[in-house]
Formats: structure tokens, sequence, C-alpha cells
């Protein structure tokens, strides 16, 4: 009897096929997923209704762009008191798309309100940082460009306008200008390639690394004080590359990494599970487009080695283009007479090597039972 005509054949063969047909399973393989769920839980404790909506007052809720070769929106899901409410999309100055409740939320004395968002993410995969599937950006050592060469369709992420450049007057312009100069000391400073060199090798050198700070500091303040967080390095090279009329911009990102940690003030607290914020520069040169700059991670290479470039537990959230860095991560609430709490948390919720395991699982036992089969036959 042929094995294709006996039923434990036939079964195998038809299951291998449906797991091969399945689209999903190529996606599987080449991607992680991520569940980032930001809930709010706000109470009134004043005397008069308070007005809300997500994104208005208090923190934003970005959504996850879907940017070819990184990552990818899945899904979205709004709710509020743990029933699904109709949401829209909006626009920020700096392009970044955020998320909001169609309608807003009255909340009355003594009530309180959790509205909850969930973004499903696939993010492309990354062996061991040998990201062959992954996509990688970066400034090849070859290239050479001029100012001649960016469009006038990219002035508004090459310019220092007021929000990022209100620190740069007097004094600290003559010391901002002179450390410029010390750094491309040499250098032929028309060919801007080699400004970025230099700047981002100089600041991932010379920058000591620091983990936490209570605010942003300026330019001027990290190049004084030689040390600075992930937010501080990005903003010192973003502007420097936008003073030689470079386009540069902030990518606001998070990393999962597992772990807990909470903020807390009199009215406010904020509690991450396994999500931490990281900064780097997105820059960008003819003929290669935008790629990572990432003084805050890799010792050697803040290009080829940055951060997204390597690992598949980084996800870009926004992008700090005109509005002030300073300020971009500070929020007003919506009264002094809400208690607010708020919870971040990322989960994978899928991973290739898991389900490559599993493939090689149902091969194997496939390999046997037809085995088995060609045996009594």
């Amino acid at each position: 009897m042929n094995i294709l005509t006996d039923k434990g054949g036939v079964a195998c063969v038809f299951i291998l096929i449906l797991i091969m047909a399945n689209g999903s399973l190529i996606v599987s393989l080449t991607r992680v997923k991520y569940s980032l769920t930001i809930s709010f839980l706000l109470e009134n404790v004043g005397d008069s209704t308070i007005t809300y909506n997500i994104g208005c007052l208090g923190p934003k809720v970005y959504l996850i762009p879907t940017i070819e070769g990184w990552q990818e929106l899945a899904d979205i899901i709004v709710l509020v008191n743990g029933h699904r409410e109709e949401y829209v999309i909006s626009t920020d100055g700096d392009g970044n798309t955020l998320v909001k409740l169609r309608n807003n939320m009255l909340i009355r004395r003594g009530e309180s309100v959790n509205i909850t968002v969930i973004q499903e993410i696939w993010v492309y995969w990354s062996l061991m940082g040998l990201g062959f599937i992954r996509k990688r950006a970066v400034l090849p050592q070859s290239l050479s460009f001029s100012i001649s060469e960016i469009p006038s369709n990219m002035s508004k992420y090459a310019y220092l306008n007021e929000k990022w450049s209100w620190w740069l007057k007097g004094e600290n312009k003559e010391f901002f200008e002179e450390k410029l100069h010390e750094i491309l000391s040499g250098a032929n400073t028309e060919d801007l390639a080699e400004d970025i060199r230099r700047i981002s090798l100089w600041v991932n050198t010379y920058v000591e690394d620091e983990q936490t700070s209570d605010n942003v500091k300026t330019p001027i303040e990290t190049l004084h004080k030689m040390k600075g967080t992930c937010m501080d390095q990005a903003f010192l090279i973003s502007a420097a590359l936008r003073y030689y009329r470079i386009p540069a911009v902030i990518a606001y990102s998070i990393v999962y990494r597992e772990g807990t940690y909470k903020i807390n003030l009199s009215n406010y607290e904020e509690e991450y599970i396994n999500v931490y914020p990281h900064a780097f520069v997105m820059c960008w040169a003819p003929t290669v487009g935008w790629f990572p700059i990432d003084t805050a991670y890799n010792a050697q290479d803040p290009i080829g080695g940055a951060a997204i470039n390597v690992f598949d537990n980084v996800i870009i959230l926004a992008k700090i283009v005109e509005s002030n860095p300073v300020e971009f991560l500070s929020y007003p609430l919506p009264s002094d007479n809400v208690n607010l709490k708020v919870k971040i948390m990322l989960v994978k919720t899928s991973n290739p090597l898991i389900t490559l395991a599993l493939i090689c699982l149902v091969l194997i036992a496939l390999t046997f039972l037809l085995l088995k089969i060609a045996r009594r036959h």
C-alpha cells in the first residue's frame, strides 16, 4: 500500500502542509512579539467634576510607528473600566501619532476610572545580536556629502529652532562653538559625513554614561559635566549636527528588560514593569536615509553597533523633531485634586526560538511516524 493512501500518512502530510501554508508561521519565525500595556488609574479627590482624556493631560500614549525592518504595529485595544472603548488618532507637532478616547471622560467627586491601552508589536528578530533578519542602517565609511546634497524638504530636521536652541546664547554659544571646533579640528568640515563620524565618536569616547537623572540636561550642561544619560547625549549630538545643518532627530524608545521600578510623587505614581526608557539619534544622509547613532550603548561603534541595529528588545515610540527635548517627557496633571497611577508593562508574548523548537519537534515526530508506516508496508 502507498504511504499516501495510509490514513496516518495522509494525516501527517496534511498537518505538514497546513504548517507550511500558514503565513503567520513565517512571521513567527522572523519576529518577536511584544505586548505593551499602559494603564491609567485616576481618582477624583476634589469637590468638582474633572474632564480627562489620555494624551491631553498626563502621560501621552504614542501609537507605535511601523518601521520597515525594525518593528510593526499589529493591533491596538483601548479599554475603559475593562470595557472596549472607541478611540481616535491624532498627530502632534513632531509627526508622532497619539491615541485618544473618542469622548472625554467625566470623573465626578469620589469616583475613579481605569483607562488601559494595549498595543501588540512585532519586532524583527535578531539572534544573539546577529541581525541577519533585522535591518541594519549604517553610514558607510566611503560615503561623503556636502550641504548642497541635503534636499530642502529636510530643513525642519536640520535647524536649531527656538525650542532647541534657547540655551545657545552669549557665553554658552561661544563655549559650544569652541568645543565643536575642537572636536572637528583637522577635519574637512565641508564633508558632513566626516562631521557625523567625529561628533558621534567624540561623545561616545569622552562623555560618561549616566544611568538616571532628575531632568534632561541642555547640551551645554552635558559638555560642562562631561556626563549624561542617553537622552542628554542624544540632545547634545542632535544639536551639534543641526548646528552644521545635518538632519537629526531624537528617537525616544523603550527597551525590554526584566525588572520593576517606580516613580512616586505626592499625587502621582508611575510603575514600569520590564520597561526601561532609552533615547538615541536618528541622522539622515543622502543615498542612506535615516540611520541611528547610539552613544549610550556600544563603546566601539555608536552607528553600526547602535542597539536598534543589533537587538530585538528596542522599540521606538516617538521622535523629537521640533519640541523642546528638555520638556518632551514632562506633562501636567489633569487637576491638583486627582490621584494618578500609571502602570507601563512590556511582555514578550512570542519568541522565534520557541517556535523553531516546536517545529523541529513536530518534524521529528512526523519523520518517526512516516518511517514506522514505511516499515509496516
